[in-house]
């Protein structure tokens, strides 16, 4: 789920550096990624489908991690898929009010991300 996260995270980044403005970016990398997270998670699941249908006494000793196991990569994938994004726009949404009260400017929501850090940077080395 980790892998999910950072998936979803590097889609983001790469929308922003192609100029994409960050609402939009965030929007486009959650529903580019949502496949591949979601197929993720269904085939994990679906692979411990057959021990939680086993009658077998031997398979009643294991049902308990396959449950959670099973359990902790749905929830994870929802909060992947809605509270990542959630997440990323509040943070950055608490970096414009900051900016807003140590300058008194309305800050562009895209220009507070680390990607556009990198790229200034990369523009102050290709100046130089």
């Amino acid at each position: 789920m980790v892998n999910d996260g950072l998936v979803l995270i590097g889609k983001f980044n790469s929308l922003l550096k192609e100029g994409l403005g960050f609402d939009q970016a965030l929007f486009e990398a959650g529903k580019s990624r949502f496949r591949a997270i979601f197929l993720t998670s269904i085939t994990t699941i679906a692979g411990l489908a057959p021990l939680l249908l086993e009658k077998s006494r031997q398979a009643q000793f294991l049902k308990p991690m396959a449950i959670s196991i099973s359990y902790g990569i749905g929830m994870a994938t929802v909060l992947t898929l809605l509270m990542l994004p959630l997440f990323l726009s509040f943070g950055n949404n608490g970096k414009a009010a900051i900016y807003w009260l140590r300058t008194g400017k309305k800050a562009v929501k895209r220009d507070l991300t680390s990607v556009a850090q990198e790229l200034e940077e990369e523009k102050h080395y290709d100046e130089a």
